[in-house]
Parts: structure tokens; sequence; C-alpha cells
């Protein structure tokens, strides 16, 4: 298959993650381009199915999907991007729009990790869009393609196409394994007449019904790590509710919360299983170690997300700040991508300055762009829970400036050292120039 046709194989799932019906996505790919996949995503999903998965089931099993059908719509009824969903008629949906949309997230999470830059990105780009309403972005969100800056010609790259394929097939292959997993076990769809906790437990049904099947085939299961990785950035949190009960009641009315006691399970599963995952791999002791590396990165990287309030509070604010030049690659450990250096001769607050910003929570990392254009100073900067713009005006030495975020606004002043190569200063919220912190730096670039 070749990394054109890739996307066809992969789709986030409703049924796998129950994301808030907050935002209209469906404008984010074009019709017709969504109706020159459609026919593609059809064969290769159907194929997979048929000739790999299929055959691996019990005379028994396959009795109980005789009434099986998939349908790949343009967009699902809610024109959401993670809208995959079986019924309890035996029917499958594979909206096209949400089969695209992961395939161009996979291809940017591969490309950026293959050429050295921090996959950070992909992760705050999902929280944007979890967070942000599309009149930010002119009235339509921006693809991931797009807004991670992914060149159109990322694929041609062999071993980025290579890593792209597994990632998308083998998060395909649970997915809609996940679906057909509901079809067997005829759950009952989840209307009003079915208990929540009876919901969560089809859902766990299904997991293991994938997990299984997998298992069986001896397919390597590692792209999971990324799929909920991202997952578990688009899902309601407990820090997105005011209180613990309006949370639980949140949990008691969603069909399929993602949780990190039902992803804690999943890992336990693949760690147990790990030697059948990678036995007819060309080195089957080596790939059983990467299923179980797949497991504890999973308990390391995606627990932590879906369990830690303090760390979904810090995501929900980098994902309401978050900017499209806030996207653009950067190198791990950077806040921002390294701007160009400043046209014009050294002078102060002019250039890329790096240091360090309190919030009152502990000192963070913060790269500051300015460009001085006589005593007038604009700029964007970026720390470690978000990013935002100055405006302001050098009288002397000091700097006083306005600084806004998406949902904050307030003022600061900075002085500059004699030769313009360090600032500090302090920054307050509303009319105040002081009492959120300090700010200090020096000029890198």
């Amino acid at each position: 298959m070749s990394a054109r046709h890739a996307g066809a194989v992969a789709a986030f799932c409703a049924a796998l993650v129950a994301t808030e019906a907050r935002a209209d996505y469906g404008t984010m790919y074009d019709d017709a381009l969504l109706a020159s996949r459609q026919s593609a995503y059809r064969e290769v999903m159907l194929s997979n199915l048929e000739k790999v998965f299929l055959p691996k089931l019990s005379p028994a099993e396959r009795e109980k999907v005789r009434g099986l059908s998939l349908d790949f719509p343009l967009r699902g009824p809610e024109r959401g991007l993670f809208e995959y969903f079986a019924q309890g008629n035996g029917r499958v949906v594979i909206p096209v729009m949400s089969v695209r949309f992961f395939a161009d997230l996979a291809l940017a999470y591969v490309w950026l990790n293959a050429n050295g830059y921090t996959m950070e990105t992909v992760t705050d780009y999902v929280s944007m869009l979890k967070y942000q309403e599309a009149s930010r972005f002119g009235g339509r969100y921006p693809d991931p393609q797009a807004a991670l800056r992914i060149p159109a010609t990322a694929a041609n790259d062999p071993r980025v196409d290579s890593i792209y394929q597994q990632v998308l097939s083998q998060s395909a292959s649970f997915i809609m394994l996940h679906e057909v997993g509901h079809v067997l076990h005829k759950h009952p769809g989840y209307g009003p007449g079915v208990p929540r906790a009876k919901a969560r437990e089809n859902e766990d049904e299904a997991d293991r019904f994938a997990l299984e099947v997998l298992r069986r085939v001896g397919q390597p299961v590692s792209g999971l790590l990324f799929f909920f990785l991202a997952a578990a950035h688009a899902v309601p949190h407990r820090a997105d509710f005011g209180t613990d009960a309006e949370y639980q009641a949140h949990l008691a009315t969603a069909t399929h919360p993602l949780t990190s006691e039902r992803v804690t399970r999943l890992s336990q599963y693949l760690r147990g299983n790990a030697a059948d995952y990678g036995r007819l791999q060309n080195d089957p002791a080596a790939a059983a170690q990467t299923i179980r590396w797949t497991a504890d990165e999973i308990d390391k990287q995606v627990v932590p997300v879906l369990a830690d309030p303090d760390q979904q509070r810090l995501m929900a604010r980098r994902g309401r700040t978050m900017t499209l030049a806030g996207l653009a690659p950067r190198r791990p450990g950077e806040t921002m991508a390294a701007p160009p250096p400043p046209s014009g001769p050294a002078r102060p607050f002019h250039g890329v300055f790096d240091g360090e910003i309190d919030d009152g929570s502990g000192p963070l990392p913060i790269r500051a762009a300015f460009v001085r254009q006589g005593d007038r100073v604009t700029g964007q900067y970026s720390f470690g829970a978000g990013q935002g713009e100055i405006a302001g005006r050098v009288d002397g030495e000091t700097l006083t400036f306005a600084w806004r975020t998406a949902t904050e606004r307030g003022r600061g002043m900075l002085r500059s050292s004699r030769d313009g190569t360090r600032v500090e200063g302090t920054w307050g919220y509303g009319d105040r120039d002081a009492g959120g912190g300090r700010w200090t730096g020096t000029r890198t670039r």
C-alpha cells in the first residue's frame, strides 16, 4: 500500500473516545477532497477486514458477525473528528473525514519525529481544536498538515513512509476490530435505556476483542501509543469541570469515556501478550520488547494526561492560548520555533530572548521575539503554559508593554542592560504591570 493511500486504514473511533460535540469540524476538508478518497478508503479497509481479520475468527465468531456491514459517508452525523461507531443492526460507520484527519495527524507525528522536531506540537494542535472556536481561524479549522506546516512531500521520504504506514495500519486495525467487537457481542447501542456502567463494560469488552484478534494475527501494535496519546488530549478531563461532582456526572452520562483505568487495562494486556504480537517479525524477541516498551510508554505518557488534573489544566491553558504561529516545527526543549534574526543593527529590545518567567507556580522557560522600529516594539512569546503577543514603547532603557493571549490580558515593564543583551522586569494582569511575576531573558540571536 502506498503512502498516499495509507490514510485509508486509519481513523479515530467514537466507540473508543467520547468527545464533546461542541464544535463543527465538518468544513476542515472540502467535499471534493473527501469524495476523491472515499472509494480508496472503502477498498483498503474492507480488504483488511475480509482477508486479514475475519479468517482469524472462530466459526462461532464469524456466525455472530454474519450481518456486519461498513458504511463510509463523507462525514458523520455530528460532523466531528472522532465519530466512528457501531450500531445495533451490525452497521459500522466510518466517516471519510475522520479517516483523512487521522491520516494527516499521523503523518505529521512521524515527519516531525524523523526530522528531529518535538512532537508536542501535534498534541498542542489537538488541544487547540478542543478548546478554541472556528472563528479564531476565519470560521474554518485548519487541517493537521496546514496547521503543523508539514510539507506536501513528507511521505516521499522512505523512512517517514515506512513508520507512517505502520502507525496507520496498527491503529486502524485496533479501531476497526473494536467496532466489530460491538457487533459480535451484540451491544445494544447507547440510548437512555442502557446504564452507563454497562456501556463502559461494553467498551472494555470491545477493546479486549480487538486486542485478542490482533494477538491471533501476530500484528505489532506500537502505533497505539500515538493513537491514545492524541485521543487523550481530545476528551473531556476532570480539569474541564468545576467540581468532582460535575465530572462524575459527566462520566455517568458519557457512553464511551476514555479513562486512565481503561487505558491501564489495555497496556496490561499488551504487556502480558507481547511475545504473541511480535512472533511473526524478523526478530520476535526485539518485536516483543517493542510491545512491552509501548505498554510502558502508554502508562507514562497517556495515563497521566487522563489522571492528573494539574497536567490537564496545563494542557487546557496551552490549548486556549495556542496560535498557528506557535505550531511551527520546533526542536525538543524549545517553547517556540526559533524565528530568523530580526533585521537591522543590534539594539535593546530587538532580537530573540530566551529566559525565565514566573507565573506564580514557579519559573518556566520563555522565548520572546521582539521587533523594534524606532521606539515601538512588537513581538510574540511562548512559555510552558501558553503563548501570546506584546506591543509597547521604549523610553530610554525601559520597555512598557501590553501583553495578551487568547483569554487573558495585562501589562508589563522590562529594563534592558546597556548593551541590549539582557532584559529583566515584571508583568501583571489587567492594568497592572506587576504582581503576576518576574521575567528575565538573554538575547540569543
